[in-house]
């Protein structure tokens, strides 16, 4: 009976490993559970011939049918995976394609861009920092073919110098800040970091600069605590001097509190403070945040602001990116009827001969000043003196931001394409109504008809005073002591 049990437990067993061994056929990378199961198998068939008494049968584990091939065989794939992995991380098998810098004239140029422009190409930023030299990015698409991305970078960073990269969404920032820390490959020109080559020198360019990217690279997993632990062995910090660095970084960024939860119990403030800290490691000379206020409170954002302060009295550098930036204020004044807007619109003209109308609409009238040649004192004083005279319900003054010129912007290319639209309709007609028009006899104009006919109306524009896009831009300068 015993017998007979076991007989049928190993007949049910050879089709369970069969099955087992097709499946390791179709998945190969199953080696080491094909080779725990046929451990197993052979164990269980050592002891069925062990009560029979057939000792002869018995097979060591170690065989090449059962183990040892499979060790064997992962061996083969680590050493193969691990080449093919250094090759890809030095881009063995695909040459970044290096595209000749364009000589053509770069239209639309900012003046201080173009005076940077010069000074880097002229040698004078030799000894600078950072120096990015026509950095140049080109994607490639299937649908939309070439992609420029960055078009002939110039810029240079001094020692202690806190250096802002300006742009909307999609202006190379980040594409900027991913060649230089070597992510990704470079179309044309060539950067210096202390000296060193991007292109020739990139293992001793990335000892020198610390990076906090746009996107958290956090593990959700592991406390702000061994975050830093990881990172300091990674930078290379002396063990005696790892928990000094790491207490000081916590203690700096004020995550005491939170250093032993995991990463992603964070608030977005705190985990950019985990970011900024992790940048900070090794003390590299120059430091890459990429929009580092992104998600912060204004506290914490006064804090990194104070922080970086900090950095730039030490003699190191800071680059950072961000795409909002203010010159002069924006004053939005609503009326308690729209009989009180031409009042408020003439106040301007008179007391801001220099303010520029944005949006005029019912009771709400918006205007751009200059920050230059007022204060913010005078700005609310002039306006206090008439809150009742011109009827104000309520207004309000902030610093003008690119928002603004977006919105102002996408409004008048909204207005540019109903224009456009409504052109297209009034003068496309249907062949009908040609044939229609040409049959119908055409008659003098007779007194009735100049009598129906309505003159248009001549309607105060609400787009006066306001300027393009491109003058916008041109206007806003960029001015270290606004950001930090």
């Amino acid at each position: 009976m015993s017998c007979t049990f076991l007989a049928m437990s190993l007949q049910d067993l050879k089709a369970v490993n069969s099955y087992l061994k097709s499946c390791f056929l179709i998945f190969p990378n199953y080696n080491l559970g094909h080779g725990l199961m046929e451990m197993a198998y052979n164990e269980y068939i050592n002891e069925y011939y062990a009560k029979i008494g057939q000792f002869g049968k018995m097979k060591s584990p170690f065989e090449w049918d059962i183990v040892t091939r499979g060790l064997v065989a992962m061996t083969i794939e680590g050493f193969v995976g691990f080449f093919i992995t250094i090759m890809c991380q030095y881009n063995f098998f695909r040459k970044p394609q290096r595209l000749p810098v364009s000589n053509k004239p770069i239209e639309d140029d900012d003046i201080d861009v173009g005076n940077e422009r010069r000074r880097v190409l002229r040698g004078d930023a030799d000894t600078d920092v950072l120096k990015i030299q026509n950095l140049t990015k080109v994607y490639k698409s299937r649908r939309m073919g070439r992609i420029l991305a960055v078009d002939r970078l110039c810029t240079g960073v001094r020692p202690g110098e806190c250096f802002g990269l300006l742009g909307v969404n999609g202006a190379g920032k980040t594409t900027t800040f991913k060649m230089l820390t070597g992510d990704e490959s470079t179309t044309g020109g060539e950067a210096f970091v202390n000296g060193n080559s991007i292109l020739k020198d990139l293992l001793k360019v990335q000892q020198s600069i610390g990076y906090c990217p746009q996107f958290d690279a956090l593990f959700d997993e592991l406390t702000a605590r061994e975050h830093m632990e990881l990172y300091t062995r990674l930078r290379g910090v002396p063990w005696k001097d790892e928990e000094r660095v790491i207490n000081w970084a916590l203690d700096k960024l004020e995550l005491t509190k939170y250093a032993d939860k995991p990463a992603g119990t964070y608030s977005g403030g705190n985990k950019r403070k985990l970011s900024t800290a992790i940048a900070l490691i090794g003390y590299p000379s120059l430091i890459f945040l990429d929009e580092p206020t992104t998600g912060m409170d204004p506290k914490a954002r006064r804090f990194l602001w104070n922080l970086i302060l900090d950095i730039i009295k030490t003699g190191r550098s800071v680059v950072l990116t961000s795409h909002r930036f203010g010159d002069g204020y924006m004053i939005t004044v609503r009326t308690k009827a729209s009989l009180y807007v031409k009042e408020v619109v003439r106040f301007f003209n008179r007391n801001f001969p220099e303010a520029v109308l944005k949006e005029r609409h019912h009771t709400k009238v918006q205007y751009q000043l200059k920050s230059e040649n007022i204060s913010l004192a005078q700005v609310f004083s002039k306006m206090e003196q008439v809150v009742d005279v011109l009827g104000i319900e309520d207004y309000s003054v902030s610093q003008t931001t690119l928002d603004n010129v977006f919105v102002n912007f996408a409004k008048k290319q909204s207005d540019n394409l109903e224009q456009q639209e409504t052109v297209s309709t009034g003068s496309v007609q249907s062949p009908i109504k040609r044939i229609l028009s040409l049959l119908r006899p055409r008659g003098t104009t007779t007194e009735l008809q100049a009598l129906t006919v309505e003159e248009p109306e001549e309607l105060e524009s609400d787009d006066e005073g306001l300027i393009s896009f491109e003058e916008e831009r041109a206007q806003l300068s960029f001015n270290t002591d606004t950001l930090c």
